[in-house]
């Protein structure tokens, strides 16, 4: 095996960040500074060409311009943010890749807030505001437009969680909440007439996610079962 990666940045004078930017560029490895490195990615490692911006340990960095066109533009803090751009930057921070190890948790670079800026716009077009957008996204919906779908249906994020759990479409949803239809009574063992059953070990949900079966027949199934009541003539 190889040095750890804090070892090898203090060998050749940078920062352990440019030692894990290094070795996930090389072949995909995600790294700590206490990761122990195999040969190869120790040596990938010393032959790669090291970032231009970033300065060695113990040299002097060059001096930044202070003003001017190309003056690098700051991090934003979070508590500076309107409270939906904080919402929707916290949501880009728990989404950053490993090439983002060490980076601070209560700012963004400006590449993300640019990213912020525009999903915000979106969802202000549709209506949502910095809570409903932090319900959506706390329940892994990113799309401003999907929510509007689920608006569109008549749910709000709290009553979509049961059904976005199953992975069940909004427009399904509607369905089997207009029948009296449970996301519980989904884990019903799928044993319809005339229809493959895939071994017989399939529920109703997993059926449904298959399109093996529509949300209208499963509704039909739970009348004839006796779980929600039959429709009147």
């Amino acid at each position: 095996m190889g040095k750890r990666a804090r070892d090898l940045a203090s060998e050749l004078g940078v920062p352990v960040n440019e030692i894990i930017r290094r070795a996930w560029k090389f072949n995909r490895s995600v790294v700590t500074a206490d990761s122990l490195l195999s040969r190869a990615l120790e040596e990938g490692i010393r032959h790669a060409a090291p970032l231009a911006s970033v300065p060695a340990l113990g040299r002097p960095r060059a001096p930044q311009p202070q003003a001017g066109r190309h003056r690098r533009r700051p991090w934003r803090t979070l508590g500076d943010l309107a409270p939906m751009e904080q919402a929707l930057a916290r949501d880009q921070i728990r989404r950053r890749s490993p090439y983002w190890y060490g980076a601070p948790d209560h700012k963004i670079a400006p590449d993300e807030y640019s990213t912020v800026q525009r999903l915000a716009r979106v969802w202000a077009d549709n209506w949502f505001n910095d809570k409903e957008v932090t319900a959506w996204l706390a329940l892994g919906v990113q799309s401003p437009g999907d929510a509007a779908g689920w608006r569109k249906q008549g749910f709000d994020a709290t009553s979509a969680a049961a059904w976005l759990a199953i992975r069940v479409q909004s427009t399904s949803a509607a369905i089997f909440t207009a029948a009296g239809v449970t996301p519980a009574m989904l884990d019903t063992a799928y044993a319809m007439k005339g229809k493959a059953l895939r071994g017989g070990k399939l529920t109703l949900q997993r059926a449904l996610e298959h399109q093996d079966v529509t949300p209208e027949e499963i509704c039909s199934e739970l009348r004839r079962l006796g779980a929600i009541p039959r429709q009147r003539p």
